[in-house]
């Protein structure tokens, strides 16, 4: 079947296409994988992101745990209130339930 797609790609994908088998975008996907690295490029892949722009920057992270310690009956709105006149050189802070999330409350 391999080499059917290979050497006719326009008529095998409308094929399958029209059979349900899988959407014209999909089918060129899979033979774009398949062609560029035969069957392994067909295995199942992470849907997992290779990064998160609105990670927290451990910088950030670590002075958040840091005055954390020192002022442990403090709240998530209190230590960023504290923190960001302090530090103008952080342009994007937490928002206080990512920081009520964080680890520093451990």
């Amino acid at each position: 079947m391999a080499g059917a797609i290979g050497r006719n790609r326009e008529h095998s994908i409308d094929g399958f296409h029209t059979h349900g088998a899988a959407f014209r975008k999909t089918g060129y996907k899979w033979l774009e994988r398949f062609e560029a690295e035969g069957r392994a490029g067909l295995a199942e892949r992470s849907h997992v992101p290779h990064t998160c722009p609105h990670r927290i920057a451990p910088c950030v992270a670590e002075l958040l745990r840091t005055v954390r310690r020192a002022h442990p009956s403090w709240g998530p709105a209190k230590l960023l209130q504290w923190l960001a006149p302090r530090h103008l050189e952080i342009d994007a802070w937490p928002a206080v339930s990512t920081v009520g999330e964080m680890k520093v409350y451990e």
